[in-house]
């Protein structure tokens, strides 16, 4: 399971494993992956914005999340939260 290799990674830090499993109880059913914007998971784990952009780049370069930046149509309509797919997902 990620989350438990998540917590089993030596170079995640504990801002890290709450944003991870933000995410993963975020997951959209359908599409598999989590659309959340900053300040949420901000408010749900309680952290500060840098810290969760920290623990974001630290996630995705672990290989735990890949990143999926909005396309020209969701910036356009308004949505401009990223979309974080685990890697389990892919």
């Amino acid at each position: 399971m990620l989350m438990q290799e998540i917590a089993n990674d030596q170079m995640i830090r504990l801002a890290d494993r709450a944003v991870a499993q933000v995410l993963l109880g975020s997951l959209d059913s359908k599409r598999g992956d989590a659309q959340i914007s900053h300040p949420e998971i901000c408010r749900r784990t309680g952290l500060s914005l840098g810290r969760v952009r920290g623990a974001l780049r630290r996630l995705a370069a672990g290989g735990y999340f890949a990143v999926i930046e909005p396309s020209g149509r969701e910036l356009y309509y308004g949505d401009h939260a990223r979309r974080y797919l685990p890697r389990s997902a892919e």
